[in-house]
């Protein structure tokens, strides 16, 4: 049984979030607008896979979860 300690969840910059997705949806074929259609899609929350902040404050607002941001990620 995993103890709740054990539990993180890692945020990644919204912004990078959306070059990702961007790339992404263009390599599956399925976007082929430019980013700033992409990013106004994405702000709205109206992209493949939903609003990212929906998927965020699920893990954001849960007591028993430590967020760390992505950013702040060092490699060992």
């Amino acid at each position: 049984e995993m103890c709740i300690r054990d539990r993180f969840y890692a945020i990644r910059n919204p912004k990078d979030v959306a070059v990702s997705a961007y790339y992404f949806a263009k390599l599956r074929h399925k976007y082929h607008d430019d980013f700033a259609s992409y990013a106004k899609l994405f702000n709205r929350g109206h992209v493949e896979y939903g609003p990212w902040w929906k998927h965020v404050d699920e893990f954001a607002n849960n007591k028993h979860i430590h967020i760390v941001h992505y950013e702040d990620l060092k490699e060992v």
